[in-house]
């Protein structure tokens, strides 16, 4: 594992070199992050600066360093312990600055829309992350119906939208620049018969160890979104048709969306009662989708035998794993 650190005008300085040992993830909606074990010393505290850059030949991943600490213990003496996130995180440090509606609109050209007018081109250009384009389009045809945005943290907002359509999202490092782009993983599941399947499963001898977790204790189905107005003449619309026992609710303040509002063009309009609606549904929904009811199932695998990794399978594709006892 060849790793490189770059200064901050990503130009490679020096190879990553002594390390006890490494971490290096990447995810299919959220950031990566990274961990290194360093000897401590003059010359490491120096060249693992905050905001520089760790890039590796075998992935495509491109780490910011944002936290070093010094450790001391008997056994080990002085050690540096470097981390930070992938370049994903740089969303995290734009919000939707200013009320943006869509109506109509594809979910990614929404997604661009967002980071068009907050990172590349906002209108104070204070704002604006040198370097930081959009891939071309991939042509993805969800469609959002009405969808309102402000002060939401641009991070959040795109994760929450590719976690709802199943997108897979990145900020790679190419030619320079940072690059923008979605897309989706291969199903590889029982559930298709199109792609060579993968399977892990202790009838395989290729499921090492296995967790299953089902939790319904945040579990909501029924929310009552407020949006503009006061007291009895305030806008309040219901998501979630449960009833009895099984019903679960919750309320969304969503004061914050209005009729009057701006487009993705930055023009004045007005919504209908029926679209203002929509909008107040769709946060609705977002609210309802971060207290579901969760059901999780993590593994050990085996990918050096049967399946290799990412030749065989990669991150964001779907694949089948069976548990000895028969849950999937």
């Amino acid at each position: 594992m060849d790793i490189y650190v770059l200064n901050e005008n990503l130009e490679i300085i020096d190879p990553v070199d002594g390390c006890e040992s490494v971490i290096w993830t990447s995810r299919f909606f959220e950031h990566g992050d990274f961990e290194l074990y360093l000897p401590c010393s003059k010359e490491n505290v120096l060249r693992y600066a905050s905001d520089r850059y760790l890039t590796r030949w075998d992935s495509p991943t491109t780490m910011i360093i944002e936290k070093a600490e010094i450790e001391t213990t008997e056994e080990d003496g002085e050690k540096l312990v470097v981390t930070g996130r992938c370049l994903k995180s740089l969303l995290m440090r734009r919000i939707v600055w200013d009320q943006t509606t869509f109506t109509n609109k594809t979910v990614e050209y929404v997604i661009r829309t967002l980071i068009t007018k907050n990172i590349i081109s906002p209108s104070d250009p204070s704002r604006k992350i040198d370097n930081f384009v959009l891939a071309d389009e991939v042509g993805f045809d969800d469609v959002i119906d009405n969808a309102q945005y402000t002060g939401d943290n641009l991070y959040d907002v795109v994760v929450e939208l590719c976690k709802t359509y199943g997108y897979g999202w990145d900020v790679n490092l190419i030619g320079g620049k940072f690059v923008f782009q979605l897309f989706k993983g291969v199903d590889r599941s029982y559930e298709q018969d199109i792609n060579p399947r993968v399977v892990f499963s202790d009838d395989f001898e290729n499921l090492i160890t296995s967790k299953y977790s089902k939790d319904t204790m945040n579990y909501k189905n029924v929310a009552r979104v407020a949006g503009e107005g006061e007291g009895l003449k305030r806008t309040i619309y219901n998501v979630g048709t449960a009833t009895g026992i099984k019903r679960r609710e919750l309320w969304v303040d969503a004061n914050d969306l209005t009729s009057t509002t701006k487009n993705e063009n930055d023009q004045d309009v007005t919504l209908t009662t029926a679209q203002y609606k929509e909008v107040l549904i769709n946060r609705g929904k977002e609210k309802l989708s971060e207290n579901v009811s969760t059901e999780s199932f993590e593994g050990t695998v085996e990918t050096l035998e049967q399946y290799s990794f990412p030749e065989d399978f990669d991150l964001g594709d779907r694949v089948s794993v069976e548990n000895e006892y028969g849950i999937k």
